[in-house]
């Protein structure tokens, strides 16, 4: 039956009461390799005796490749997401990450937080205005017209959490 060509990749179907359904990767279909789903069901006499099956077939082949490429894609973010951290926490200058719409700050790399004096809970969350030195407020207005993913160097002074 099912279970010889199958093995442990079919199980009944939550949907079909007596159904079987499982997927697999065919690579002797045609002229390309595919992965296909089936639901197979017993069609029954009057007397409860087998008389014949209905098997559907769906071609999941774009469904599979598009997986594969999204469980690729997290993968790469995850490595990229890694390397940014590392040059992130490893910047002799101290980088602050605002959100533009808020002006909240989002990350700090290490040396902002050993450079003004704040540990990392204190400004995560904490207006940005608040540390910027009052004769350089404008910088605000500024960086709400940032587009996104752009980012703007300002050489101004921010106040250290001493108040200096």
């Amino acid at each position: 039956g099912i279970r010889e060509f199958y093995g442990n990749k079919a199980s009944p179907s939550p949907l079909i009461r007596g159904a079987y359904q499982a997927g697999d990767f065919f690579n002797d279909i045609g002229d390309s390799n595919k992965w296909l789903f089936f639901t197979a069901a017993p069609i029954r006499g009057l007397d409860g005796k087998i008389r014949g099956s209905i098997e559907t077939l769906w071609d999941t082949t774009e469904q599979k490749e598009a997986e594969q490429k999204l469980v690729e894609s997290y993968r790469d973010l995850r490595v990229s997401e890694k390397k940014y951290r590392t040059m992130f926490d490893a910047d002799p200058n101290p980088i602050i990450i605002v959100d533009r719409e808020t002006l909240n700050v989002r990350d700090v790399n290490a040396t902002a937080i050993d450079c003004y004096g704040y540990s990392r809970n204190e400004v995560l969350g904490m207006s940005f205005s608040s540390l910027v030195h009052q004769p350089d407020k404008e910088i605000l207005e500024e960086l709400k017209n940032i587009t996104l993913n752009h980012s703007k160097f300002y050489p101004k002074k921010l106040h250290k959490k001493k108040g200096e």
